[in-house]
Protein backbone atom coordinates (compact mmCIF):
# COMPACT_ATOMS: atom_id res chain seq x y z
CA UNK A 1 0.00 0.00 0.00
CA UNK A 2 1.19 3.41 -0.89
CA UNK A 3 1.81 5.71 2.05
CA UNK A 4 0.59 8.82 0.25
CA UNK A 5 -2.75 7.21 -0.44
CA UNK A 6 -3.25 6.33 3.23
CA UNK A 7 -2.61 9.96 4.33
CA UNK A 8 -4.69 12.02 1.96
CA UNK A 9 -4.61 15.06 4.24
CA UNK A 10 -0.87 15.45 3.92
CA UNK A 11 -0.93 15.68 0.18
CA UNK A 12 -0.88 19.24 -0.98
CA UNK A 13 -1.38 20.74 -4.33
CA UNK A 14 0.60 23.68 -5.67
CA UNK A 15 -2.28 26.07 -5.00
CA UNK A 16 -2.53 25.02 -1.37
CA UNK A 17 1.20 25.60 -0.88
CA UNK A 18 0.92 29.04 -2.43
CA UNK A 19 -2.00 29.99 -0.17
CA UNK A 20 -0.15 28.63 2.85
CA UNK A 21 2.93 30.65 1.89
CA UNK A 22 0.87 33.83 1.50
CA UNK A 23 -0.81 33.30 4.91
CA UNK A 24 2.58 32.63 6.56
CA UNK A 25 4.07 35.75 4.98
CA UNK A 26 1.11 37.85 6.19
CA UNK A 27 1.46 36.45 9.69
CA UNK A 28 5.18 37.22 9.72
CA UNK A 29 4.47 40.74 8.50
CA UNK A 30 1.86 41.20 11.25
CA UNK A 31 4.30 39.94 13.90
CA UNK A 32 6.99 42.31 12.58
CA UNK A 33 4.62 45.26 12.63
CA UNK A 34 3.50 44.35 16.16
CA UNK A 35 7.11 44.18 17.37
CA UNK A 36 7.93 47.56 15.81
CA UNK A 37 4.77 49.09 17.33
CA UNK A 38 5.52 47.68 20.77
CA UNK A 39 9.06 49.00 20.58
CA UNK A 40 7.81 52.48 19.73
CA UNK A 41 5.18 52.38 22.49
CA UNK A 42 7.83 51.26 24.99
CA UNK A 43 10.11 54.12 23.89
CA UNK A 44 7.28 56.62 24.27
CA UNK A 45 6.44 55.24 27.72
CA UNK A 46 10.06 55.65 28.79
CA UNK A 47 10.03 59.26 27.53
CA UNK A 48 6.84 60.01 29.47
CA UNK A 49 8.36 58.43 32.58
CA UNK A 50 11.52 60.53 32.19
CA UNK A 51 9.56 63.75 31.67
CA UNK A 52 7.21 63.10 34.57
CA UNK A 53 10.20 62.28 36.78
CA UNK A 54 11.88 65.55 35.82
CA UNK A 55 8.65 67.46 36.45
CA UNK A 56 8.25 65.78 39.83
CA UNK A 57 11.82 66.65 40.84
CA UNK A 58 11.29 70.24 39.74
CA UNK A 59 8.00 70.55 41.60
CA UNK A 60 9.50 68.97 44.70
CA UNK A 61 12.44 71.38 44.53
CA UNK A 62 10.10 74.35 44.21
CA UNK A 63 8.00 73.24 47.17
CA UNK A 64 11.13 72.66 49.25
CA UNK A 65 12.37 76.11 48.24
CA UNK A 66 9.09 77.65 49.31
CA UNK A 67 9.18 75.92 52.70
CA UNK A 68 12.83 76.87 53.25
CA UNK A 69 12.08 80.47 52.27
CA UNK A 70 9.23 80.65 54.79
CA UNK A 71 11.61 79.26 57.41
CA UNK A 72 14.18 81.91 56.45
CA UNK A 73 11.63 84.70 56.84
CA UNK A 74 10.63 83.29 60.22
CA UNK A 75 14.29 83.17 61.27
CA UNK A 76 14.60 86.83 60.28
CA UNK A 77 11.71 87.71 62.57
CA UNK A 78 13.34 85.74 65.40
CA UNK A 79 16.56 87.62 64.72
CA UNK A 80 14.78 90.97 64.93
CA UNK A 81 13.32 90.03 68.28
CA UNK A 82 16.77 89.17 69.64
CA UNK A 83 18.56 92.41 68.72
CA UNK A 84 19.10 93.33 72.38
CA UNK A 85 20.72 89.99 73.30
CA UNK A 86 24.07 89.45 71.48
CA UNK A 87 24.24 85.72 72.27
CA UNK A 88 20.72 85.05 71.03
CA UNK A 89 21.35 87.33 68.06
CA UNK A 90 24.30 85.22 66.91
CA UNK A 91 22.33 82.00 67.31
CA UNK A 92 19.41 83.41 65.33
CA UNK A 93 21.76 84.82 62.68
CA UNK A 94 23.34 81.38 62.23
CA UNK A 95 19.88 79.83 61.87
CA UNK A 96 18.98 82.55 59.35
CA UNK A 97 22.11 81.86 57.27
CA UNK A 98 21.41 78.13 57.35
CA UNK A 99 17.85 78.69 56.13
CA UNK A 100 19.15 81.05 53.43
CA UNK A 101 21.59 78.39 52.22
CA UNK A 102 18.79 75.81 52.13
CA UNK A 103 16.69 78.14 49.96
CA UNK A 104 19.55 78.57 47.49
CA UNK A 105 20.32 74.82 47.46
CA UNK A 106 16.71 73.79 46.85
CA UNK A 107 16.10 76.46 44.20
CA UNK A 108 19.35 75.54 42.42
CA UNK A 109 18.41 71.86 42.45
CA UNK A 110 14.98 72.68 41.02
CA UNK A 111 16.66 74.83 38.37
CA UNK A 112 18.99 72.01 37.35
CA UNK A 113 16.18 69.47 37.13
CA UNK A 114 13.96 71.42 34.74
CA UNK A 115 14.16 71.64 30.97
CA UNK A 116 11.20 74.00 30.73
CA UNK A 117 12.59 77.43 29.74
CA UNK A 118 9.89 79.49 31.47
CA UNK A 119 10.38 77.67 34.78
CA UNK A 120 14.15 77.95 34.45
CA UNK A 121 13.86 81.73 33.86
CA UNK A 122 11.54 82.11 36.86
CA UNK A 123 13.92 80.17 39.10
CA UNK A 124 16.89 82.20 37.83
CA UNK A 125 14.99 85.41 38.59
CA UNK A 126 14.09 84.10 42.05
CA UNK A 127 17.72 83.21 42.79
CA UNK A 128 18.90 86.67 41.69
CA UNK A 129 16.22 88.42 43.75
CA UNK A 130 16.98 86.18 46.71
CA UNK A 131 20.68 87.05 46.51
CA UNK A 132 19.85 90.77 46.46
CA UNK A 133 17.51 90.31 49.41
CA UNK A 134 20.30 88.48 51.27
CA UNK A 135 22.52 91.53 50.84
CA UNK A 136 19.73 93.75 52.16
CA UNK A 137 19.28 91.43 55.17
CA UNK A 138 23.01 91.65 55.91
CA UNK A 139 23.02 95.45 55.73
CA UNK A 140 19.92 95.65 57.93
CA UNK A 141 21.52 93.33 60.49
CA UNK A 142 24.70 95.42 60.55
CA UNK A 143 22.69 98.61 60.97
CA UNK A 144 20.56 97.08 63.71
CA UNK A 145 23.49 95.68 65.70
CA UNK A 146 25.75 98.69 65.20
CA UNK A 147 23.38 101.55 65.78
CA UNK A 148 20.66 100.09 67.94
CA UNK A 149 18.05 100.53 65.21
CA UNK A 150 14.46 99.68 66.12
CA UNK A 151 12.92 96.42 64.98
CA UNK A 152 10.56 97.98 62.48
CA UNK A 153 13.31 100.09 60.90
CA UNK A 154 15.57 97.03 60.46
CA UNK A 155 12.69 95.05 58.98
CA UNK A 156 11.90 97.84 56.50
CA UNK A 157 15.58 98.12 55.57
CA UNK A 158 15.60 94.44 54.62
CA UNK A 159 12.43 94.72 52.56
Amino acid sequence: MNRMRSLPLLRASGLQLKVLGIVAACMLAAVGIAIVALTRVYGSAKDVERISGEDFRTQLGIVRTEVAFKTQVQQWHYLLMSIGDPQKLERDWSAFLEAEKAVVDFASAARKSTREPSIARALDAFLATHAAAGDAYRRARQDATRGGVELQAADKAAA
